[in-house]
């Protein structure tokens, strides 16, 4: 509904003109909006005068899109697109409208992928619109093989691929043509650019494959400058260059992956060794040189070898190399720190019995060591002990038994004290005088090692007792009895008298006590004559214990 009439007065009729259409009732003298069809439009002037006019509206075919055409931007980024926009119908001349404004007619080149919208309208103002993709491929992404550490002479295959763009695609290799793949055996480090180029020409970013030659295979040994006789010494091997996966090749024929060896020093000469790695980079040899140094002269004295505890042993290292340094360890750590000496020429006192092993280690003045072991015998000597039977007595019964109490000794020397002496083991012996005599012993091992004692005998004087056998009560001489004697302990002294039915008559503690021949302890009438008992009982100096008894014959 977009038809137009206009109804133009040009002559006749008075004033201003009123309109009518029909149908539509409208009152202008031009109305759009219209419909196709025959509308009747009644003129007035102001007098009344009319005129009828029939205006017909014929119905016009709007414009239409007959087709669209386009191509696609040939690489991603690119801006050779194009869109052309085919229409037919409606009035011409049409008028085209981009957006973005890329033209102002049916068809637009250089275009960017995208999306472009078209506004056509006719000359009726008819109006259509289409939207118009444009787009381009992805960008083209080469892949190319990792970089790689190959050894000298080896070769390796370098690759690559692409993504993205229009396959198929072609790979131009700086120096090696074109191709998916190369192998290639470079002598130095090198890198190799590839770039690909897809169906429409379009060329990939460029990409690098670094292969690396690792430099030749280096070997070094080292020994120590100083190596003793019998010594552990370790070579150190340091290898460089290769692809680092060595392996070492000793020339005792020990095949390895750890780079030190491990050898007991015995003789001089020469060590090799050669490195390979894991690929075919040439070996490379060192060589070392062992050098033993002399060690030092040992020969140890010990004076004694053996002996009796306690012994004082002497020891030398007899050389006349005075740069050595000494270690000595006697074997004896009871001894604290005596059982140690740095000393040439030295001593040690064995206070214990024993065997025991020393141990000299000698250092020479460019670290040399050698050790020797001596052993040295310390004997137990005999624990010398005896004992005498009595170990005190009379002289009047003056002999005297010894014998001898020391474990395992096979020879005595016995001396009494007063000149004599014995070698027999459980000798006898008399003394002939009063005194206090040293007897020493001295007894022997089988080794031949002594101990001495010295005990003290004594002869005493004799307890010597006498009792009267008979008194006279009426004679003044002989009138009471009594003890006499000598060692007697007067404190233990008691002297008991019996009548003949056994009963006491007289009791005493007192040794100058006497009885004189009555009853009642002497405070009663005499006794009638007779036999009567007594009973003394007494301790002797040296703590003996004595009873005597016997009769006493009482005269009147």
């Amino acid at each position: 509904a977009n038809g137009a009439a206009y109804i133009v007065a040009e002559f006749g009729g008075t004033g201003d003109f009123s309109y009518y259409w029909n149908p539509g009732g409208y009152v202008t003298d031009a109305i759009t909006g219209l419909n196709s069809g025959t509308y009747n439009v009644v003129i007035t002037d102001i007098n009344g005068c009319h005129v009828s006019y029939n205006v017909s509206i014929a119905e016009t075919q709007p414009p239409h899109i007959d087709n669209i055409n386009y191509g696609d931007a040939l690489c991603h980024g690119g801006n050779n697109g194009w869109a052309e926009i085919v229409v037919s119908g409606g009035s011409s001349p049409y008028t085209y409208t981009w957006s973005p404004e890329v033209s102002s007619s049916s068809s637009s080149f250089n275009l960017t992928a995208g999306i472009y919208s078209v506004t056509v309208e006719d000359n009726d103002g008819c109006k259509l619109y289409a939207n118009i993709p444009i787009s381009s491929p992805d960008p083209i992404e080469i892949h190319t093989s990792e970089d790689r550490l190959i050894c000298i002479g080896d070769s390796t295959l370098i690759t690559a691929i692409a993504s993205g763009g229009i396959g198929p695609y072609t790979f131009d290799w700086q120096g090696l043509g074109t191709g998916t793949s190369h192998f290639v055996s470079p002598n130095l480090t090198t890198e190799y650019f590839v770039h690909a180029i897809d169906a429409n020409g379009c060329i990939s970013n460029t990409q690098a494959v670094r292969i690396e030659v690792a430099p030749p295979l280096n070997i070094l040994a080292v020994a120590p400058s100083t190596i003793c006789y019998g010594e552990v010494v370790t070579i150190v091997a340091t290898a460089s260059g290769g692809d680092g996966n060595y392996v070492y090749h000793w020339s005792n024929g020990l095949v390895s992956v750890e780079n030190t060896l491990q050898i007991t020093a015995v003789e001089s000469g020469q060590i090799s060794v050669y490195v390979t790695d894991g690929c075919n980079t040439p070996a490379d040899t060192a060589m070392v040189v062992v050098n033993i140094a002399p060690g030092p002269e040992i020969n140890l004295l010990k004076y004694p070898y053996k002996g009796c505890a306690p012994l004082n042993v002497e020891f030398d290292n007899i050389t006349n190399v005075q740069t050595y340094t000494y270690d000595w360890d006697f074997g004896d750590p009871s001894s604290g720190t005596s059982n140690w000496s740095d000393l040439k020429q030295t001593e040690h006192y064995y206070e214990n019995p024993g065997t025991y092993t020393i141990s000299c280690e000698v250092t020479t003045n460019i670290g040399c060591k050698d050790t020797e072991k001596i052993v040295i015998v310390v004997h137990d000597a005999p624990n010398a002990d005896f004992q005498a039977h009595p170990w005190s007595t009379g002289l009047f019964d003056s002999k005297i038994d010894f014998s001898d109490i020391t474990d395992d000794a096979v020879a005595w020397e016995w001396d009494f004290g007063d000149g004599y002496k014995s070698g027999l083991q459980n000798p006898q012996h008399t003394y002939l005088d009063y005194g206090k005599y040293p007897v020493k012993l001295i007894a022997y091992s089988k080794e031949g090692c002594s101990d001495t004692v010295v005990k003290a005998v004594e002869i005493i004087e004799d307890m010597l007792f006498y009792v009267p056998t008979a008194i006279n009560v009426r004679s003044p001489g002989n009138n009471e009895f009594y003890p006499k004697g000598t060692g007697i302990d007067f404190l233990s002294y008691t002297l008991t008298v019996y009548n003949r039915w056994g009963e006491p008559i007289f009791i005493t503690h007192d040794f100058n006590e006497r009885w004189q021949g009555r009853y009642s302890n002497n405070k009663g009438d005499y006794v009638p004559q007779g036999v009567y008992a007594w009973v003394i009982t007494l301790t002797d100096k040296w703590g003996k214990d004595h009873t005597f008894s016997g009769n006493v014959t009482v005269f009147k």
